[in-house]
Parts: structure tokens; C-alpha cells; sequence
């Protein structure tokens, strides 16, 4: 920050800052949570999850509509280099937080992109009792019925969104799901939205 001070009172600053056991990501999630939802919080409540890379460091937020804009209640930061647990136990714990740090009568949907289609994620949501909406790709094969064939080979109609219901997701790792295919006309290419089977 550009303070009037020696770089040195600044570093001091910023380490106690940074050692305040307050600023912890897993203590500050349910606070953060309770002041986006309010006190009359909806029953079901859309969470977005993204990743990103900022300077070599990777950054999984989750983050909750309020006013226009998606809030971030939720986030966790690891390097390739140091992680001594998989990318996949970090999402997962992440999710997990979250979800415990709802209000009891509300329920999590996670909006996810193509990163986090992993079966492993869909099976564990799915024995959590979570809903979740993920973008899947085009090129994973699935079994519609007795054909085998790829998400990109689902037929759809222009600006309809049509449901396919009881697909088995990845060739080999058979995850019972719906797919929704939608192709807004403004987009270059359809939407192949993976949902829990009805």
C-alpha cells in the first residue's frame, strides 16, 4: 500500500496483518457466507466456482450472487511445487466448507466450468446430496441408451435447451447423469450442462 512509512513499518504491518488467525480462509468462510445471504437467506443457493492463475499461484474461488455482482465467500491458493495433497482433495475440502457453512434450511448448487467435470467430483456431490450444474466438453464420451457417442454429438435446437436424462458420463468411470444442451445464438458453441439424474 502506498503508506508515508519506511518499507520496513510496512512489511511489520503486513505480517501481523497476515498472522491475524481471523484472516484464515477456513474461519473466514461462514462469516463471509452470513453477510452476503443476510438474515432471510433463500432455501437454495447458487455458488459459483472458478480457478484461476495469478502469478504462478493457483486460486480456487466460490463466490454468491448479491446485487449483480458474484460475491467471493470462499478461496483457497496452492503452487504445483508445495502441494503435498492432490488438486482434487483441496477442491473437495473447499466445497465442503462451504456447504457446512450455510445456513441449515439452505442448500448449496454449485455452477461449475469444464475443469471440475471430473466423475470423482460428480459421484462425491451426488453422495453429499448436492445439486451442481457443470459445464462439460464436447469431446467426453458418454452411453445415451445403447449408443455410445460424445457430448458433442447430442443433438440440439437453437436457443431451446432440450434435457437428456439418465446418460452414463466418461467411457470408463460410469457416472449416472442428465446433460442439458443449450446453444444460445450468440454463443459460438452449445452448452453441455451436466445436472444430477431426476
Amino acid at each position: 500500500m502506498p503508506l508515508l512509512v519506511p518499507e520496513k513499518m510496512r512489511s511489520k504491518r503486513l505480517y501481523r496483518l497476515l498472522s491475524n488467525k481471523w484472516l484464515e480462509g477456513s474461519v473466514l468462510t461462514p462469516m463471509l457466507v452470513y453477510l452476503v445471504l443476510g438474515e432471510k437467506p433463500p432455501q437454495w443457493i447458487p455458488i459459483v466456482v472458478d480457478q484461476t492463475t495469478i502469478r504462478g499461484v493457483e486460486v480456487i474461488m466460490a463466490g454468491i450472487h448479491l446485487c449483480g455482482r458474484t460475491i467471493p465467500v470462499a478461496f483457497t491458493c496452492f503452487t504445483h511445487e508445495t502441494l503435498y495433497k492432490s488438486q482434487n482433495f483441496i477442491e473437495s475440502a473447499l466445497l465442503k466448507l462451504i456447504a457446512a457453512s450455510l445456513p441449515e434450511r439452505c442448500k448449496p448448487v454449485y455452477i461449475m466450468d469444464r475443469g471440475y467435470a471430473r466423475v470423482e467430483l460428480i459421484n462425491e456431490l451426488k453422495q453429499l446430496g448436492i445439486p451442481f450444474i457443470i459445464r462439460g466438453r464436447k469431446n467426453v464420451i458418454v452411453r445415451v441408451g445403447k449408443n455410445t457417442i460424445s457430448l458433442g454429438r447430442l443433438s440440439y435446437r437453437m436457443g431451446k435447451p432440450i434435457r437428456y436424462n439418465q446418460i452414463l458420463y466418461h467411457c470408463t468411470k460410469q457416472e449416472l447423469i442428465d446433460v442439458v444442451v443449450f446453444h444460445d445464438p450468440k454463443f459460438k458453441e452449445p452448452w453441455y450442462l451436466l445436472l444430477p439424474p431426476c
